[in-house]
């Protein structure tokens, strides 16, 4: 489009307290609108090209221009940005560096890993950054990339406002057995709390009381791997000079690819909107109501006759095979399972994954044959050992609807070790 008015404006859904800014396409490339609710804020948006730049020019104090620029910049800030990307190019050097002596801010995008797309190729060509000011001002803000329409660029939705999910679940890290020192620390821990009842509830108690402790341990840890990585950083930086005029060695760009695998950017695992009938909406309440919506929709079975299998002769277990299934449980044969487990199986409600039980099996293993005979003898699962965690995984890039999710059960760790020992028993 050449020109949009504000009679288009109208027709996308923006009201009179909405102002926008456009800059109309050349050709097949550029065209950029954005649209700022100014109820909420008074902002000066200058066009320049293809990016936009923004400017809030308000201070209690004094004058102070907080910075936020955005839009198509045509490079990626690094090789995860696009689709199959390996190496590490001038061009995106020259945009990091940009964005390091700027003191500019790249927020984490959520609703897809790509803004364009055309053919196979997917990139992250458009972003919003801002400056240290802007974001002291408002704490809260994310980049939220849309549903592509016409355009093989998507659009970005920058907001101040994030809807609270509550706090986020306990996950033990499998990073954390990296230190040295946590293992006899995890001993230490789980030999001095004791505590009585069934062997579920126990082994439930002692990681409810570890994982207090390794919060504070984890809180300790992380400011002494932040400084850490400010003098990786600066390596980073000095790695990327000597790359520029030629002289950087092998072993510093070794180092360089070696920093980046380590220090990916975390991205938000949550739902920040959906498209229900065309229409994007990012309540949360809202996204609740249409996700059970739909799943209570797809997983009913109101009125279907399902046909009843009739003379199928089914393969019968022998009498030793028989009798094999009801020999109590063994050391042995717990620690075979529990070890033939992945060791980082996404955790359930406990948050522990199972690295945790295989790392410190010695000290653990006593608990957890305790309980593999209680259940053996009959007694009853406590509803904390059997709770679930249901989560939505994307199936697609860019997910927007809920049937780009597909739902997945996360159970505890203690229950994820009892069906295998089932599984390999059966």
């Amino acid at each position: 489009m050449e020109q949009i008015s504000t009679i288009d404006m109208r027709s996308m859904g923006f009201n009179s307290d909405w102002n926008f800014a456009f800059v109309a396409s050349k050709g097949a490339s550029g065209g950029i609108l954005v649209a700022w609710d100014t109820v909420l804020s008074l902002w000066s948006f200058v066009p320049f090209r293809e990016v936009f730049f923004l400017g809030r020019i308000k201070s209690d104090a004094r004058p102070m221009f907080r910075s936020l620029i955005g839009g198509d910049f045509n490079e990626v800030l690094d090789s995860r940005d696009r689709l199959g990307g390996q190496r590490i190019t001038v061009g995106m050097r020259t945009f990091a560096d940009f964005i390091a002596i700027n003191e500019l801010a790249d927020l984490p995008l959520g609703g897809s890993s790509f803004t364009w797309a055309r053919g196979s190729n997917r990139s992250r060509l458009d972003r919003f950054l801002l400056s240290g000011d802007w974001l002291a001002a408002i704490s809260e803000v994310y980049q939220q990339a849309l549903p592509h329409s016409v355009s093989d660029h998507c659009p970005i939705l920058l907001s101040p406002k994030m809807e609270s999910w509550g706090t986020p679940p306990f996950r033990f890290e499998l990073a954390w057995l990296e230190n040295p020192l946590l293992e006899a620390q995890l001993v230490r821990w789980w030999s001095e709390c004791v505590f009585t009842g069934p062997s579920d509830v126990v082994i439930g108690k002692k990681l409810r009381f570890i994982k207090g402790k390794l919060k504070a341990w984890a809180k300790e840890q992380k400011e002494i791997a932040l400084g850490r990585k400010r003098i990786l950083e600066d390596r980073l930086m000095e790695i990327h000079l000597l790359a520029d005029s030629g002289s950087a060695s092998a072993e510093d760009l070794e180092q360089q690819g070696r920093f980046i695998q380590e220090h990916k950017e975390l991205r938000r695992n949550r739902i920040e909107s959906l498209e229900v009938e065309g229409v994007v909406v990012s309540d949360r309440e809202r996204i609740i109501e249409e996700t059970i919506a739909f799943y209570r929709s797809l997983y009913s079975a109101d009125g279907i006759v399902r046909p009843i299998p009739q003379d199928i002769c089914f393969s019968s277990l022998s009498l030793e095979a028989f009798a094999g299934l009801e020999i109590p449980f063994s050391e042995e044969e717990i620690r075979i399972a529990l070890f033939s487990l992945a060791q980082d199986k996404a955790p359930g409600p406990d948050g522990f994954c199972l690295a945790f039980f295989q790392t410190c099996w010695e000290t653990v293993k006593s608990d957890l044959v305790r309980f593999f005979l209680e259940f053996f003898e009959g007694a009853l699962l406590d509803k904390g050992t059997g709770a679930t965690f249901l989560v939505l995984i994307p199936k697609v890039d860019g997910a927007s609807k809920v049937s780009d999710f597909c739902p997945i059960s996360l159970v505890g760790s203690l229950y994820k070790v009892l069906a295998k020992v089932l599984a390999d028993r059966i």
